[in-house]
């Protein structure tokens, strides 16, 4: 590959570096897999992460936010003297 082109982008991803883009464990990742929350595909015996799939993990996870009211914060005034 020349410096003029540019990479291929990455469609799959494995668990542990699915867990790297999320924040999260390698452990986490794989169960959210078992769960079923997050999507995977097999080649061969290795398990992979589709991109979109983790989009879509994220997705979720900000419509679920939204549709929760935050709870009203607790101030240290706000705590009835002991």
């Amino acid at each position: 590959m020349t410096s003029a082109q540019s990479p291929v982008p990455r469609l799959l991803l494995t668990p542990e570096e699915a867990g790297e883009s999320l924040g999260v464990s390698r452990s986490l990742v794989y169960e959210l897999l078992r769960s079923g929350r997050l999507e995977s595909v097999r080649i061969g015996t290795c398990r992979r992460i589709p991109i979109r799939a983790l989009e879509a993990f994220v997705d979720e996870l900000r419509l679920k936010a939204v549709a929760q009211p935050t709870p009203h914060p607790v101030h240290i005034w706000d705590r009835p003297a002991s």
